[in-house]
This record gives C-alpha cells, structure tokens and sequence, in this order.
C-alpha cells in the first residue's frame, strides 16, 4: 500500500481513483480506507474481500484446494502465457494474445515469487475494512469467470451504497 502512495506523491497526484483486480483488490480497499481523502472512487474486480473458506465464510474453498491449484497450475506455467485461457479467455484465440499474456506473467512475477505471493493471498481479508471505505466503488464481477467462482457480492453487501440520486442505502 506504502508504494501506491509513494508513487502518487512522486507523480505529485494528491487524489487517484483506483483500480484493482484480483489481489489488487485488497490493497485499493486498503488505501482507499487509510487515505480516504486521496481516493473519490474505485473500481474493483475479480476478488472478494476474503477468499478461503472459514467459519464466518462458507463460500470460500478450503485454503489446501487453493494453494493446490496455485502450485499446480500456476507454477508449472507461469510466464508461457497458457493461463490466458482462464483469466482472459475472450482474448486466448487472439493472435499473439498468449505471447502478450507470457511476457506480462514474466514481468509481473517469477514463478517462485506467484507460489509465495499465492500462500500470502490466502491470508488477505479485508472484509471488516469494507464499511469504512465511503468513496464510491464500482464492484465487477464476470459471468461465469473461471478464475474466480464466486461473485463479489459479500463485499459489495458490506459497503454503504449511494445511488445516483444521492441516498445512501446499506447504512
């Protein structure tokens, strides 16, 4: 989070609306709470505020299924950008589309580095930070996603909604 506001205040960027997808949602919530002032909104997409199953959670999978699927798939083809196929699919017959999607992988994280970051996603749960954010926040979720089953609606269901009239519901 610490590096999202240093580079805002090297850009001398006083407010940014944010974007975050996947594991990236966490971390907008994050900020947009600590630094409300910074945030007038943001979209999110893809994650929900916690992911694994617990008791206050029966929607989660078990954590042991998700770091099995991290480790095997994940790992195995990081960076050849066969995973197109399950995070963008629209895009995987595309020509050059897997090439693209490889030399993203590669450059966003070794294949050591996703199996890490992996185990560390598992523990992120931002579900109690969700109220506290009053920023307007678009919340996306695609139609039968792949990746992520589960639709974003438990985080969406904890933050205070305003329609476009100006009434706040959820509150």
């Amino acid at each position: 989070m610490d590096d999202v506001r240093a580079v805002m205040d090297a850009a001398g960027s006083e407010r940014a609306a944010l974007v975050g997808m996947s594991e990236g949602v966490p971390m907008s919530i994050l900020f947009a709470a600590t630094y409300p002032a910074r945030v007038p909104g943001s979209g999110l997409r893809r994650r929900d505020g916690a992911l694994h199953l617990r008791e206050d959670y029966p929607w989660g999978t078990p954590a042991e299924a998700l770091m099995e699927s991290v480790v095997e798939l994940i790992g195995p083809h990081w960076g050849d950008g066969s995973i197109i196929e399950v995070s963008a699919p629209s895009q995987a017959g595309k020509p050059g589309g897997t090439r693209v999607w490889g030399r993203i992988e590669r450059s966003t994280a070794s294949p050591g580095m996703m199996l890490a970051l992996g185990q560390m996603f598992l523990d992120l749960d931002v579900r109690d930070v969700v109220p506290s954010v009053h920023a307007p926040a678009l919340v996306l979720h695609r139609t039968r996603d792949r990746l992520v089953k589960r639709p974003s609606w438990t985080m969406a269901s904890r933050k205070p909604a305003e329609r476009a009239d100006g009434r706040v519901r959820g509150r």
